[in-house]
């Protein structure tokens, strides 16, 4: 239950007279719903029922009522000042962030050669590389000096983007605590958040309760904020192969730096369910540990008998670096790397095998489903673990260090296929080998798979667009048989419709086929439901056609009587090919109840997504033959 305290709320305060309620009310509510008022002689505490509507007020700069100036601040309550700090912060954050791309932007339109184009963003990204490090250096001072005092055998230790060269201008810094071997960890947070205010040289020091809890904290003099733990030492140890992988050849941190910016500026890359940028990163070393590349896996570099000299690691995260490797085939520019890279991960069979730089291999998920001791030996302080790598999540990528973590768990489905569009989409703005092909990068979208035509789905009809737009030249052109063959697919296999009637129609109202159908089950409700019941990663290896039978199947299993049924729903199918797009309309001819309405809703989030695993099929089938 939310108190008054955590609201989020405004002071007011007139200094010469008494304010009138009922005005001061109608005042404020243009700025939203004001949830409670609490009057003094002079004063007044408004609570609205959102953070947005207290940040309309207080970013007003000056407020008068019947002539009297008002002074307006943030009511003052911790958890009220917390949220709306954070709230402001992360305002102000995509503010930065939108300065910085409408630059990159702008500067982008001055240069045609990709290269050139590189180093313009880069610039922008990047602007001084020498001041960076200054600023790193004297955070990492400031922080030994606060924490010393307390703490004497303390150990500075920085990682993350500020390390592995992959920062921007605006990036955090990720700092590890070494030779802080206390049971009580948040006791010990606590005493670093004192050491750290204590010193003056941080302000928003804040703990964060979480699976590897930090304190937050801002450097005064510098302006950057730091993220502190005390847990994390194998963060120290992948910045470590992060650098050494991107040092393998300058065209691997460049092309890092692209991807990077562009999953960002693509919405790819963030909070729970999107991809993190350590995820991204360690999906570009296994992409350049297969051939023609054949950087050497995480195993080859590492000694069974090393270990961390840290008492709070139970994993092996020491290295030996390696250059000896063929190094002519490194010598790639940077948009061959990005097409490579998104070729490789538009066609990657995420269902089905685990993306593993520690072993440098795809690996089929059946093999973590044996029991731990069944396992090679490579694997053996996995085994001690009682932790287990998460395979059924739709996308796994192994820690190459901590082996039972899945550093892409939190992706979602959605997000997945986004990015896998997204792959698709730029590989066909590098392959055209045109001018301004970073630009494009950052400013194109992907086509809708699917779009409504009308923006409600009426009582008797529904309509929408699917995009054919996946279809490369390399690959046998989409044919009218082939929407048909789909559609059929769908309708009279996975919803088992029966066909009445079909026919080609050309007017020139209409030129393409239409079909009448009637269906006596209720099968598009409850799909996603039913599958979570089955074996998921059976489920997800199989193609689109067996995956969706298997549920058909199983639904009509659930049928109570099939003798004797009656048609729930008769329809009308009409189907319009462009070169680009298939226009789909569907008409009610007759429906029980409601079922036109509920079918039409949840046909249309079937059929995307359908559509789109049958055109990335329809590719790979295609090339393979």
């Amino acid at each position: 239950m939310e108190t008054d305290q955590a609201k989020p709320g405004i002071y007011i305060h007139c200094s010469t007279q008494r304010i009138e309620k009922n005005k001061l009310i109608k005042y404020f509510s243009k700025f939203g719903t004001i949830d409670s008022a609490n009057f003094k002689h002079n004063s007044c505490i408004i609570d609205f029922t959102d953070i947005a509507s207290a940040q309309k007020a207080l970013v007003r700069k000056t407020h008068f009522l019947d002539g009297q100036r008002l002074r307006v601040t943030l009511k003052r309550s911790k958890a009220g000042l917390k949220t709306m700090n954070n709230v402001l912060q992360n305002e102000e954050e995509e503010e930065e962030k939108k300065a910085i791309y409408n630059s990159i932007i702008s500067e982008l339109k001055s240069f045609s050669d990709f290269y050139e184009e590189f180093l313009a963003m880069r610039n922008i990204l990047q602007p001084n590389n020498s001041e960076s490090h200054k600023k790193l250096n004297q955070v990492c001072q400031d922080i030994n000096k606060a924490v010393a005092r307390h703490y004497p055998q303390v150990k500075v230790l920085p990682f993350g983007s500020r390390i592995t060269g992959l920062d921007f201008s605006n990036s955090d810094i990720d700092i590890y605590l070494g030779n802080m071997y206390y049971a009580d960890e948040m006791t010990h947070l606590k005493q670093i958040r004192t050491c750290l205010r204590e010193y003056r040289g941080f302000g928003g020091c804040l703990l964060i309760p979480a699976t590897v809890p930090i304190i937050k904290c801002i450097h005064f003099k510098t302006g950057i904020k730091c993220d502190l733990n005390i847990k994390n030492v194998l963060g120290v140890c992948n910045s470590q192969l992060v650098c050494y992988y991107l040092g393998a050849d300058v065209s691997l941190k460049r092309a890092m730096l692209v991807l990077k910016y562009w999953a960002a500026r693509r919405k790819l890359t963030g909070r729970c369910p999107l991809f993190s940028n350590y995820g991204l990163v360690m999906m570009f070393i296994f992409f350049v540990q297969q051939a023609p590349y054949n950087l050497p896996p995480v195993i080859s570099l590492q000694e069974p008998s090393y270990s961390i000299n840290d008492h709070s690691c139970v994993w092996n995260g020491n290295f030996i670096p390696n250059y000896n490797f063929d190094n002519h085939l490194l010598q790639a520019s940077i948009l061959d790397l990005l097409k490579q890279f998104f070729t490789f991960y538009s066609t990657f069979p995420f269902n089905t095998d685990i993306i593993c730089p520690y072993l440098g291999l795809q690996l089929p998920k059946q093999e973590f489903q044996v029991p731990k001791e069944k396992l090679p030996d490579c694997y053996r302080l996995y085994k001690r673990q009682p932790a287990e790598l998460k395979i059924n999540s739709v996308i796994c990528v192994q820690d190459p260090f901590e082996h039972c973590r899945n550093i892409c768990s939190s992706v979602t489905r959605a997000t997945l296929e986004t990015f896998v569009t997204e792959c698709l989409f730029a590989l066909s703005i590098c392959e055209k080998n045109d001018t301004h092909i970073l630009y494009k990068l950052l400013t194109e979208s992907p086509p809708d798979g699917t779009k409504a035509l009308q923006h409600n789905i009426q009582s008797d009809f529904f309509e929408f667009t699917l995009s054919k737009f996946f279809q490369t030249p390399s690959v046998k052109q989409w044919t009218n048989l082939d929407t048909i063959q789909f559609f059929k697919m769908a309708l009279e296999d996975f919803l088992q419709f029966k066909i009445q009637h079909e026919e080609t129609i050309s007017t020139p109202e209409f030129n393409g086929h239409v079909f009448s159908y009637a269906g006596q089950f209720q099968l598009w409700a409850g799909r996603a439901g039913l599958a979570k019941n089955l074996n998921k990663i059976l489920l997800n290896a199989m193609m689109l056609r067996e995956r969706e039978m298997r549920i058909t199947n199983e639904m009509i299993k659930k049928q109570v009587d099939l003798d004797g049924l009656e048609n729930i729903l008769e329809l009308k199918l009409f189907l319009q090919d462009t070169p680009d797009e298939i226009h789909v309309k569907i008409e009610k001819v007759s429906s029980y109840k409601k079922s036109f309405k509920l079918f039409a809703t949840a046909f249309t989030s079937l059929v995307t997504k359908w559509f789109h695993m049958y055109k990335k099929e329809f590719c790979t089938i295609e090339k393979t033959n």
